[in-house]
Protein backbone atom coordinates (compact mmCIF):
# COMPACT_ATOMS: atom_id res chain seq x y z
CA UNK A 1 0.00 0.00 0.00
CA UNK A 2 1.35 3.40 -0.96
CA UNK A 3 0.51 6.48 1.07
CA UNK A 4 0.85 9.87 -0.51
CA UNK A 5 1.76 12.88 1.51
CA UNK A 6 -1.25 15.14 1.97
CA UNK A 7 -0.26 18.65 1.08
CA UNK A 8 -2.32 21.71 1.92
CA UNK A 9 -3.12 22.08 -1.79
CA UNK A 10 -4.46 18.52 -2.03
CA UNK A 11 -6.40 19.01 1.22
CA UNK A 12 -8.09 22.15 -0.18
CA UNK A 13 -8.95 20.36 -3.44
CA UNK A 14 -10.61 17.56 -1.47
CA UNK A 15 -12.51 19.98 0.76
CA UNK A 16 -13.72 22.00 -2.24
CA UNK A 17 -14.91 18.82 -3.96
CA UNK A 18 -16.81 17.79 -0.82
CA UNK A 19 -18.48 21.20 -0.58
CA UNK A 20 -19.48 21.04 -4.25
CA UNK A 21 -21.03 17.61 -3.75
CA UNK A 22 -23.23 18.76 -0.85
CA UNK A 23 -24.27 22.06 -2.49
CA UNK A 24 -26.94 20.26 -4.53
CA UNK A 25 -28.79 19.28 -1.35
CA UNK A 26 -31.06 21.27 0.92
CA UNK A 27 -32.00 20.45 4.51
CA UNK A 28 -35.15 18.77 3.21
CA UNK A 29 -33.47 16.82 0.42
CA UNK A 30 -30.74 15.13 2.49
CA UNK A 31 -30.97 11.32 2.00
CA UNK A 32 -32.28 10.43 5.49
CA UNK A 33 -33.77 7.05 4.57
CA UNK A 34 -30.49 5.75 3.14
CA UNK A 35 -28.60 6.39 6.37
CA UNK A 36 -31.41 5.24 8.61
CA UNK A 37 -31.44 1.78 7.03
CA UNK A 38 -27.64 1.48 7.08
CA UNK A 39 -27.51 2.44 10.76
CA UNK A 40 -30.10 -0.20 11.58
CA UNK A 41 -27.97 -2.88 9.89
CA UNK A 42 -24.78 -1.64 11.53
CA UNK A 43 -26.28 -1.64 15.03
CA UNK A 44 -27.54 -5.18 14.51
CA UNK A 45 -24.07 -6.35 13.39
CA UNK A 46 -22.26 -4.55 16.22
CA UNK A 47 -24.75 -6.08 18.65
CA UNK A 48 -23.39 -9.51 17.76
CA UNK A 49 -20.04 -8.54 19.31
CA UNK A 50 -20.69 -5.84 21.90
CA UNK A 51 -23.46 -4.67 24.19
CA UNK A 52 -24.86 -1.38 22.95
CA UNK A 53 -26.74 0.77 25.44
CA UNK A 54 -27.21 4.40 26.45
CA UNK A 55 -23.63 4.52 27.82
CA UNK A 56 -22.04 3.30 24.58
CA UNK A 57 -19.79 5.98 23.06
CA UNK A 58 -19.47 6.19 19.28
CA UNK A 59 -17.11 8.51 17.41
CA UNK A 60 -17.45 9.11 13.69
CA UNK A 61 -14.72 11.05 11.92
CA UNK A 62 -15.71 12.63 8.61
CA UNK A 63 -19.42 12.51 9.28
CA UNK A 64 -20.54 15.08 6.71
CA UNK A 65 -23.83 16.89 7.16
CA UNK A 66 -25.71 13.63 7.57
CA UNK A 67 -24.44 10.15 8.15
CA UNK A 68 -24.91 7.00 10.18
CA UNK A 69 -24.07 8.76 13.44
CA UNK A 70 -27.39 10.63 13.21
CA UNK A 71 -29.34 7.37 13.36
CA UNK A 72 -27.56 5.29 15.97
CA UNK A 73 -30.31 5.63 18.53
CA UNK A 74 -29.84 6.14 22.24
CA UNK A 75 -26.04 6.13 22.49
CA UNK A 76 -23.49 8.85 23.23
CA UNK A 77 -22.60 10.21 19.80
CA UNK A 78 -19.56 12.27 18.88
CA UNK A 79 -18.61 13.37 15.39
CA UNK A 80 -15.88 15.41 13.76
CA UNK A 81 -15.68 16.89 10.31
CA UNK A 82 -13.31 19.53 8.93
CA UNK A 83 -16.27 21.06 7.06
CA UNK A 84 -18.57 21.30 10.10
CA UNK A 85 -18.83 25.10 9.76
CA UNK A 86 -19.85 24.77 6.10
CA UNK A 87 -22.48 22.12 6.93
CA UNK A 88 -23.93 24.13 9.80
CA UNK A 89 -24.16 27.23 7.62
CA UNK A 90 -25.75 25.36 4.69
CA UNK A 91 -28.04 22.97 6.55
CA UNK A 92 -28.37 24.48 10.01
CA UNK A 93 -28.77 22.60 13.26
CA UNK A 94 -32.09 21.07 12.13
CA UNK A 95 -30.27 18.35 10.20
CA UNK A 96 -29.32 16.54 13.41
CA UNK A 97 -31.58 13.87 14.85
Amino acid sequence: MVFKKTTFKRWKIAQNAEEEFWKKYTSKSLPHEKYSKKAEILLRKWGEFIDIDKNTKILQIGCGPLDLINYLGNVKKYSLDPLADFYNKKFGERRRR
